[in-house]
């Protein structure tokens, strides 16, 4: 019976924890929302690089973010590193991919629909 009381109370203590959390990132909403909105939309400052930042997950391999993006692979590993020293994206689980810190849509921009690959000169791209 005791370990039932044990799980009982690690579980009210995860929820109140989960709670509090939630109202953190509220907060930090509220306080900082807007300047990381303005940081984004300097670094983002291109149609391309919008479709590229919201498609940066573990899932998606520079090639796969080229793709949908309409840039080349090489482009997309440039921009992960310029936004990963303005620390915008972080390390993904697999070696050599970045994922965004946060989905543009929820800081409320707009992001254009993907466009499929047809890069242009890479000295062009980087735009």
């Amino acid at each position: 019976m005791s370990g039932e009381v044990g799980d009982s109370r690690a579980i009210e203590l995860l929820e109140e924890i989960s709670a509090n959390t939630r109202e953190i990132v509220s907060w930090l909403r509220v306080a900082y929302g807007s300047q990381l909105k303005e940081k984004v939309q300097v670094l983002l400052d291109d149609p391309r690089k919008l479709v590229a930042y919201e498609s940066s997950t573990d899932e998606n391999s520079s090639r796969a973010v080229a793709q949908v993006a309409g840039v080349s692979a090489r482009t997309v590993r440039d921009w992960w590193k310029e936004w990963s020293e303005q620390e915008i994206v972080e390390p993904g689980s697999v070696e050599g991919r970045f994922r965004r810190r946060f989905s543009l849509r929820r800081l409320g921009i707009q992001v254009p629909p993907a466009r499929p690959n047809r890069p242009a000169t890479q000295g062009g791209e980087h735009g």
